[in-house]
């Protein structure tokens, strides 16, 4: 899952440590402020890395949010020790070619209005210069048209009708976060709000743009591993897509859907209610309960997890064949043939699935007419 790092008013007391390949650290840690909760974010020297660019990486964080009237309701430099405060929520991921900062403050701006506000910072973990959207890409022109294409494709008709995202073209430049799954890019809430009232994102797996990174560039490192029959094998046996998103099957939907909010209303295929996710780094995430469960929805256990967009361990959905996949998975147990109708009842393509079980879970890979992985489905057990 890409939100590797949360800060919400709800949160115990937390530090975390990220190292930049033992370049530089940035210390994170919860307060209590009178009555308010704070985060600390605080730059160390570490590695070749000396205490004057360790400074300069702090003054580009105290920068990030000083520079903004709008944020200095929540934003601050402390006089002891060079630490920034943030209220609020925000994300942070550091590696040896970028730091990536996001802050989002829900609620009272300070204008007095209601709303939603996404500030991001995105440096060099060793010059503190900053890193501009348009810095990761080859060609400029050939990402803007790309991204604009997927969103208007693949993320729009995704949408509930009851959003207001009628502006989500042309890609916005000014605020984006980077972590190991992909790049978020981030709206302001007059041009896409959530059903939750936060400021809507559209995100984008490292796999989906690869051909497009520079390779000398800020993300030139994050493609994706080797193939891991191994690691796949683990996760899947746990019931579970690992780190991209740590719900298991068997996992009550209500505190799925807590810790998730929902993109729209379910969906339904032949046996089961369907729920999406706001977040948007689970674009193509889903979970599923049986339609006539004899539970309550809330209290019924996941007993589907899908993803129609997924690098996972080797397996890329759009992009893996079935040579490739039975070379790191083995031959399956049994196939599934999807025609135009039961695809339809099922959600999915027509095309085949190919049926694993892999501990207590059945690992379903579905590939298109084109022998193309179109999803992998996590199953507690096959429909009828």
């Amino acid at each position: 899952m890409r939100v590797h790092c949360i800060f919400m008013a709800f949160l115990l007391l937390t530090l975390l440590t990220f190292s930049a390949c033992a370049e530089i650290t940035i210390d994170l840690s919860k307060q209590q402020d009178g009555g308010n909760q704070i985060v600390l974010f605080k730059v160390s020297p570490g590695g070749t890395v000396t205490p004057e660019a360790a400074a300069a990486v702090q003054e580009q964080l105290d920068h990030c949010f000083e520079q903004s009237d709008a944020l200095k309701r929540y934003a601050r430099v402390l006089g002891r020790g060079g630490e920034t405060v943030i209220f609020e929520q925000g994300m942070l991921y550091a590696c040896d070619r970028f730091i990536s900062m996001l802050l989002v403050r829900d609620g009272q701006q300070a204008d007095g209005s209601n709303g939603s506000l996404p500030r991001s910072l995105c440096i060099h973990p060793e010059t503190a210069q900053p890193i501009q959207l348009m810095d990761l890409f080859v060609s400029p022109d050939d990402a803007r048209a790309r991204l604009s294409e997927m969103i208007e494709q693949d993320i729009i008709p995704t949408l509930s009708d009851y959003l207001e995202f009628s502006d989500l073209l042309p890609v916005p430049e000014n605020c984006f976060y980077l972590d190991a799954d992909g790049l978020t890019i981030y709206y302001d809430d007059q041009h896409y709000r959530t059903l939750s009232g936060s400021c809507g994102a559209v995100s984008f797996a490292w796999y989906e743009i690869e051909d497009l990174i520079r390779p000398d560039g800020p993300a030139g490192g994050m493609i994706d591993a080797a193939p891991d029959a191994a690691a796949l094998r683990a996760d899947i046996s746990e019931g579970f897509f690992g780190s991209q998103f740590p719900v298991h099957l068997g996992d009550r939907l209500g505190d799925v859907l807590n810790a998730y909010p929902e993109l729209n209303d379910p969906d339904f295929t032949r046996d089961t209610k369907v729920y999406q996710f706001e977040t948007a780094a689970l674009r193509g995430f889903s979970v599923e309960i049986p339609k006539y469960a004899f539970t309550k929805d809330m209290d019924t256990p996941v007993s589907a997890i899908r993803s129609s967009r997924i690098s996972f361990h080797g397996l890329k959905t759009g992009w893996s064949g079935k040579e490739e996949i039975v070379t790191l998975l083995g031959e399956p147990e049994s196939q599934i043939v999807y025609d135009e109708q039961m695809a339809e009842d099922m959600m999915t393509v027509p095309g085949i699935s190919l049926i694993y079980r892999i501990g207590k879970t059945i690992l379903e890979v579905h590939l298109d007419e084109e022998q193309l992985l179109d999803a992998l489905i996590l199953r507690s057990e096959l429909p009828e």
